[in-house]
């Protein structure tokens, strides 16, 4: 039983990433390539634009909650989560207003009406999405895992494919019914998210919530500063999509959108890993044990390298039928599928260098890494999109990602003599 529970965080995480590509390949089916990629690079923005907002609350959440969680500092800690969730829902506003001005102006002018329009249905959501992300950290925070990472991406994408399939049959709806029913489903994932935090930390009898409570000096400059990193990282990820839309075409955007749904699929050890492996580096290299957080960082490099190469290369064999399964368009993302797979592969080497740069005090390393990395890779890809579509784009994109994992792996070894790569 115990074996069981400890393996459900995993599984729920794995869950959220299979049904972030189920998400796709529904839209894909049903609407075609170009209206996917109209859609995911208006769901970019909102990402962006919702991490933003959010001001780094989230992160806040995972920094305080826990300490006062297990120290059962309830009266606390809701009084945290409140003045958390109230500037939470002032930022997200402003960034919800803001993404739907702007989705309004681009559809209005007649700029990019395909993009437009969905932008601005899909502002709606950004407080909500916004709550449900605090509400998991909570979660997490109190050690409902499992609950925490479905909360975070599944809940949201599983609600988002039954309401398109059962509008699909019911309706036969327009490409406006994609971001409607995602923005319907964020307002269930915070409520649901919601219950599910108020169960997991009841209020205590005694409690008293001062509604004036004011954070403590500093908190909110820290919290930006967290909030920054996460951003530019994020920034990174996303130049993809963001230069494909300005100098190809939607239909581009959809092609590179498929094959990265499919060669994150091979990166599902990796990302599982991050679920338990960077609390426990966190821990040891606290108390100065390095050697022990070497031993567990080549190891997990390891299984990650050598079940990440499997995978890819299996995908890569038979690539054309499954890249089928998002539809007859989505033939022509063969090439950018394999330099994305081949780029999973030699990242899974390097190991979880991100993340574990974050627990171990080199955040503002990181931040000037990301900040560097995302300069070095957008002109070129710019420059690419034009003549090789995405393709180009996928080939600088991995080129600069393995740069900046050598780079902070190279960082972490020279600070601190964590070497995270396989070795």
């Amino acid at each position: 039983m115990r074996l069981i529970t400890a393996r459900l965080p995993l599984l729920a995480r794995a869950s959220s990433l299979l049904l972030n590509a189920l998400m796709a390949v529904v839209i894909a089916r049903l609407f075609g390539a170009a209206a996917s990629g109209a859609f995911f690079l208006a769901f970019a923005a909102i990402n962006f634009a919702g991490m933003i907002g959010r001001l780094g609350t989230d992160m806040q959440v995972i920094k305080t909650v826990p300490g006062l969680f297990h120290g059962g500092k309830l009266d606390l800690l809701w009084r945290e989560m409140d003045w958390l969730r109230r500037y939470c829902l002032q930022g997200s506003l402003a960034a919800g207003a803001i993404t739907a001005t702007i989705g309004l102006v681009l559809w209005a002018t007649g700029a990019s009406p395909e993009v437009g329009i969905p932008l601005a249905i899909l502002s709606i959501s950004v407080p909500f999405s916004s709550r449900a992300i605090v509400e998991s950290a909570a979660l997490r925070s109190a050690n409902r895992l499992s609950r925490g990472a479905f909360a975070e991406t599944g809940l949201s994408q599983g609600l988002t494919i039954l309401l398109l399939l059962v509008s699909a049959v019911a309706f036969h709806p327009g490409d406006v019914a994609i971001p409607v029913c995602y923005s319907i489903a964020t307002v269930g994932t915070s409520i649901v998210a919601r219950i599910w935090t108020k169960n997991a930390i009841q209020r205590t009898m005694q409690q008293s919530i001062e509604v004036g409570f004011r954070p403590p000096p500093g908190v909110r400059a820290a919290m930006l500063h967290m909030m920054g990193s996460s951003v530019l990282f994020f920034a990174l990820t996303s130049t993809p999509l963001f230069v494909l839309g300005i100098f190809a075409t939607v239909r581009d955007v959809g092609l590179y959108n498929a094959a990265t749904r499919v060669s994150t699929l091979v990166a599902i050890i990796p990302a599982l890993q991050t679920t338990y492996l960077v609390p426990r580096v966190s821990r040891t290299v606290a108390v100065h044990d390095i050697e022990a957080a070497n031993v567990m960082l080549r190891r997990a490099a390891r299984q990650a390298s050598g079940v990440t190469v499997i995978l890819g290369v299996g995908i890569l064999l038979f690539a054309s039928p499954i890249l089928g399964i998002f539809g007859s368009d989505f033939a022509h993302a063969q090439a950018t599928l394999m330099v994305l797979l081949i780029g999973q592969m030699a990242i899974a080497s390097l190991g979880n260098v991100n993340p574990v740069m974050s627990v171990v005090g080199l955040e503002r390393p990181s931040v000037v890494y990301v900040g560097i990395a995302l300069a070095a890779g957008l002109v070129p890809m710019a420059l690419v999109a034009v003549y090789w579509g995405a393709a180009g784009v996928a080939l600088v994109f991995v080129l600069v990602s393995i740069a900046y994992a050598i780079a902070c792996g190279a960082l972490l070894q020279r600070r601190l003599g964590i070497r995270c790569f396989v070795s």
